[in-house]
């Protein structure tokens, strides 16, 4: 299955240097986990 881009990526990126942490909310199977495993699996746990 091929990722899907979102418009959201480059807000998260820069909240997530700008902020200790970061909360990622909204409704059931939206893409939440895939979205952040994408932009910082290799980063962050």
């Amino acid at each position: 299955m091929s990722y899907i881009s979102r418009a959201l990526e480059p807000v998260l990126g820069r909240a997530a240097r700008e902020f200790p942490a970061v909360v990622l909310t909204g409704a059931r199977q939206t893409g939440k986990t895939t979205l952040l495993q994408h932009l910082f699996g290799e980063r962050y746990r």
